[in-house]
């Protein structure tokens, strides 16, 4: 096989072994090549070019991910950001990090990338193939660093209604009792609703008007608030509610008229019977 950028192009019609008998050189190169005709084209095709990281990532070909690093220090752009994240996106979800990518200065992309921009996305699904492929190598620092700039970034993307397809992978990082999610809770707002007999309260998200939690019950016993709610919204987790809820419903609607009666909150899912107690008190 004659090494070109169609190989990259095609690269679900060819095997790693084919890229075996190429030395990494001639790979580094083409590669460069093949990035080049995607900073000239119209239209940046990820999964195209996660294909080719896929390829490249399962032959014999090591620290391809520091020569991309290369590029994209060379030329720090969006469209090379967006082509680069697509790519590390394949490869690393076959290959470990290279000890020498400097996956700090990677991972601060999304501090600078504006979270609509598909390089933003791209970068954020490179990161989580990074922390949760069965390759990877990290060590516990490096791994508690990307999920916490994950987090951050997950809690960009819902809360303005970006890039739905980051969010089924980055909705895996956050958990009930095992994560506290970052949302940008002023983007969201609360209401009551009235529906003949029955009043309950909802949570919106404001970019869209999407209904996101839908409050049934808010209850005091003792010095227990019992808040009774059922998600609305796929995206959303049940850990994502507390903070919506007493953002949203307890603090502004209510007027935090449970103050000084309260001393905890037991958020509880009237479908999943999913329950996180919290401490009642300033978001």
């Amino acid at each position: 096989m004659t090494l070109t950028t169609k190989t990259f192009t095609n690269a679900r019609d060819h095997r790693p072994a084919e890229l075996d008998r190429e030395d990494r050189a001639t790979v580094v190169r083409v590669l460069c090549e093949w990035f080049e005709l995607w900073m000239q084209a119209s239209f940046i095709d990820g999964e195209y070019i996660a294909e080719a990281g896929d390829l490249l990532g399962a032959s014999r070909h090591a620290d391809i991910d520091v020569a991309v690093s290369e590029l994209l220090r060379k030329e720090p752009t969006a469209a090379m950001f967006n082509v680069a994240g697509a790519f590390l996106d394949g490869y690393w979800l076959r290959r470990a990090v290279s000890d020498s990518f400097d996956m700090d200065g990677y991972s601060a992309a999304l501090d600078v990338l504006p979270p609509t921009d598909k390089a933003y996305a791209a970068t954020a699904l490179a990161l989580y193939s990074a922390l949760a492929s069965g390759a990877s190598r990290l060590n516990t620092a490096q791994r508690a660093a990307i999920r916490q700039r994950l987090l951050v970034a997950r809690g960009k993307l819902l809360s303005h209604n970006l890039f739905p397809y980051v969010l089924v992978s980055l909705n895996y990082l956050v958990a009930p009792g095992q994560s506290r999610p970052i949302l940008d809770t002023g983007s969201y707002r609360g209401y009551r609703c009235d529906d003949g007999p029955v009043a309950y309260f909802v949570v919106e998200r404001a970019a869209d008007g999407k209904d996101v939690i839908h409050v049934q019950d808010v209850v005091l016993h003792a010095r227990k608030l019992e808040v009774l709610y059922e998600m609305r919204d796929d995206d959303h987790t049940d850990a994502d509610a507390p903070d919506l809820i007493a953002a949203c419903i307890l603090s502004t609607l209510l007027e935090d008229r449970f103050r000084g009666q309260a001393d905890s909150v037991d958020y509880i899912n009237i479908k999943t019977k999913t329950t996180l107690t919290l401490p009642y008190g300033p978001i």
